[in-house]
């Protein structure tokens, strides 16, 4: 990260939040690829800066301003960002509790797909079910940490690159209501609608719903929303140790601590008890 003085007269380095400055946590997978996971506080914000990588920045939870080329974008969760090389750029967290996943991709690393290597990126935001489905597969290999796990990442990091250069170069046909369901259960997955509920404000049938979203995130929607929750669900288990299990349940949304143990033991191969022993010795 480059720091850029914004006054001439006194070139110095504007001060910089530690929480962002310094990663809650890093991972260096490869010569040239790393990634780190940043959680600014409340209102914290990022003097302008830029960096000598292709940079992606991945929205776990809460909300983050981003401010590229005097206009500031958006970014909640189920989003990403992708910010080319000395793109200047200033960032703001705008609630408590934001976490995001930041990709530093170097060049050497580019290199070894040529079609990204010799690829010019722009900014860009993105959401949909290539994110979604980029989040979720680093996310649970981020907390696997198995020796399978570095290279299944860059694989994810690749898949995720080429993806994006093909949505450039094709429209988006996702329904405007399927857009916003898919940012809806990402960014609170608690507290998000059925899909029966989805189907009758849209005036559409629940069968004709349930086919256009496997159709463009390749998954059923519980399915999909039961994926969204255990990820929420790993994030709890780690901010918030001390909250008792059955209220952890009743607040993801699951019918019980038993349901909420079964779902979790499928997706994560542990119990929640056995997840949240594991992440206090990290």
């Amino acid at each position: 990260m480059r720091s850029r003085a914004t006054d001439a007269a006194e070139p110095r380095l504007p001060e910089i939040p530690a929480s962002f400055f310094v990663p809650q946590r890093l991972w260096t997978l490869a010569e040239g690829l790393r990634i780190e996971e940043y959680r600014p506080a409340e209102f914290e914000a990022l003097p302008s800066h830029d960096h000598p990588m292709l940079v992606i920045n991945v929205m776990l939870t809460g909300v983050l301003h981003e401010t590229v080329h005097g206009r500031t974008h958006t970014l909640k969760a189920g989003m990403l960002s992708v910010l080319p090389p000395d793109c200047a750029h200033q960032v703001r967290a705008a609630v408590a509790g934001t976490r995001v996943l930041h990709l530093e991709i170097e060049p050497v690393w580019l290199r070894r797909t040529p079609a990204l290597g010799q690829r010019a990126f722009a900014y860009r935001t993105e959401q949909g079910p290539l994110v979604v489905q980029l989040t979720t597969r680093l996310v649970d290999e981020i907390q696997r940490q198995d020796p399978f796990s570095s290279p299944v990442i860059e694989a994810l990091v690749v898949d995720a690159l080429c993806q994006l250069c093909r949505l450039e170069q094709q429209p988006n046909t996702s329904p405007v209501w399927l857009k916003a369901l898919i940012q809806d259960v990402s960014s609170a997955p608690e507290s998000a609608p059925s899909l029966d509920q989805v189907a009758r404000r849209q005036g559409i049938h629940l069968q004709t719903a349930s086919r256009l979203f496997k159709r463009h995130v390749g998954q059923g929607y519980k399915a999909f929303l039961l994926a969204q929750r255990v990820i929420r669900a790993c994030a709890w288990l780690t901010e918030h140790p001390e909250w008792d299990l059955a209220y952890l349940a009743n607040r993801l949304g699951f019918a019980d601590q038993s349901h909420f143990t079964r779902v979790f033991r499928a997706h994560r191969g542990q119990t929640p008890a056995q997840f949240r022993s594991q992440a206090r010795q990290v």
